[in-house]
């Protein structure tokens, strides 16, 4: 449950910066994932047109109608995906940006000098990064792409249950199955990453040490520079190691 809120969340948060464009997307997304289920079943109808025109019991116009439809779905599948898609990305990134820069900055600013000296603050601050707009998105763009792929899937499932019902019975079962394990794995490798989080501030930390200059001259001085490289590499053994 808290993977799926973490899951919608972010979608709630672009749809209020950028409410249109936002829709655009998922518009743009249901109709791309709609295009393979429709595919298949206009195949199907070429397929059986074509035995029926070999066998002289239906017009070739029939056939040439399925035949055009598939190949303009295909165009202008491809048109919205490439060029609509991109244009509908780039108005996302610029909203977002500039209505949730300022709002960021102002949260920023608010905070109590006393807060940096909470480590879960430093924490917080580690994991959104120095761009937490791009990390939105990028979670809302897949969080989208998860969702076209099961609206495909359930899209094919439909259209082959014409073919065996049992078929498509497992087909969903394995789908559900592979989802519940495809979430919790991304619960656990975000919860991994977020106790990681205080052992790579402080790795950090080390390499700004043994980087810098003016450090570097102090740790030469009271000869601490191989104390320090031994701790940056065992906790670089223990975080890769995790």
């Amino acid at each position: 449950m808290k993977t799926l809120k973490a899951l919608i969340s972010p979608i709630k948060l672009i749809f209020t910066h950028s409410p249109l464009f936002t829709t655009l997307k998922v518009l743009q997304v249901i109709f791309t994932a709609l295009v393979i289920p429709l595919n298949i079943f206009i195949a199907q109808n070429i397929i059986d047109s074509s035995v029926a025109f070999i066998s002289n019991d239906t017009a070739t116009a029939q056939v040439v109608f399925w035949v055009v439809l598939m190949l303009l779905i295909s165009m202008v599948s491809a048109t919205i995906s490439s060029l609509f898609g991109n244009l509908i990305e780039v108005e996302i990134r610029k909203q977002i940006n500039q209505r949730m820069s300022p709002i960021l900055l102002e949260k920023f600013i608010s905070l109590d000098y006393c807060c940096y000296e909470d480590a879960n603050v430093h924490n917080i601050m580690e994991l959104v990064g120095d761009n937490p707009q791009e990390r939105i998105y990028r979670i809302f763009k897949k969080t989208l792409n998860l969702v076209g792929i099961i609206i495909s899937i359930v899209g094919v499932g439909v259209v082959l249950l014409q073919a065996a019902w049992w078929f498509v019975t497992g087909f969903i079962v394995l789908f559900i199955l592979a989802t519940i394990i495809e979430i919790k794995s991304a619960a656990i490798y975000h919860n991994m990453f977020t106790k990681q989080t205080p052992e790579e501030r402080k790795k950090q930390y080390y390499e700004k040490l043994l980087s810098e200059k003016h450090s570097l001259f102090e740790l030469r001085l009271f000869n601490a520079t191989g104390h320090i490289t031994r701790r940056w590499m065992s906790l670089a053994n223990k975080i890769r190691k995790k």
